[in-house]
């Protein structure tokens, strides 16, 4: 298993964060170990679905369940048509993107969102500080077109020779309800194309149901689950 400073959670929030990463080969008492030895204000368990049977011991000490993040991928092949047309967003339309973001247009089904421990405003501010944090990383920001217009983005990293991880993505407001969504998968792929890309991976909250409902339309497959408790000492606020 891992303990990880979530250091960049406690920018985001203000308080101490640590995320117990619980792997297949850890023993009942190796999970005990594991959460007798976090101290920070806000305390995260990731638990893969195949050590279910082990929840109880993560719920015996105060974790309560929030969310389950349903791994997916994707390849040239699982989206068998023609890809949609994408740019790659100019300063300006990064603007735009942010603007969006800062407007609240991407929050409410989150793990953050979702817990009243942490206000609006901070979350918002989270999912600011994930575009500036990837753009670092070397992410790329990508733009859906329709017509010469950008009307949603996506924000993937390349993570080895061939693989890409796709962060965050969404469909402008003005936009929404014309059936779009599925074609953010297409401009990912079509990226990956151009610069030799070949599989693609997300994750997607099992409390978005209409995200995931895209996601397997679109072409993207399960390919496991994990499940995230929480739990705060004192007041994260």
């Amino acid at each position: 298993m891992k303990i990880v400073d979530a250091h960049w959670e406690e920018r985001n929030f203000g308080v101490t964060t640590q995320e117990l990463v619980i792997e297949e080969a850890d023993t009942a008492e190796d999970i005990a170990r594991g959460l007798g030895g976090l101290t920070a204000v806000y305390q995260v368990v990731k638990l893969p679905s195949s050590r279910i049977t082990d929840a109880h011991i993560v719920e015996s000490k105060g974790f309560s369940f929030i969310e389950a993040i349903i791994h997916v991928d994707a390849d040239k092949e699982s989206w068998g048509r023609e890809f949609p047309k994408y740019k790659i967003l100019s300063e300006s339309e990064k603007g735009e993107m942010l603007e969006h973001i800062l407007a609240g247009a991407f929050v409410g089904t989150d793990r953050f969102s979702l817990d009243p421990f942490f206000p609006k405003d901070k979350v918002i501010g989270r999912s600011r500080n994930v575009v500036f944090d990837e753009i670092g990383r070397g992410a790329a920001l990508i733009g859906l077109l329709e017509g010469d217009g950008v009307v949603g983005f996506t924000i993937v990293r390349k993570t080895g020779e061939r693989e890409y991880v796709n962060i965050l993505d969404g469909i402008y407001p003005p936009y929404r309800g014309r059936k779009l969504s599925g074609l953010l998968l297409g401009c990912v792929l079509a990226y990956m194309e151009d610069n030799g890309g070949g599989r693609l991976y997300s994750g997607v909250s099992s409390n978005n149901t209409a995200s995931l409902r895209t996601h397997i339309k679109a072409g993207y497959n399960p390919t496991g689950v994990t499940y995230v408790y929480i739990r705060h000492i004192g007041d994260a606020k």
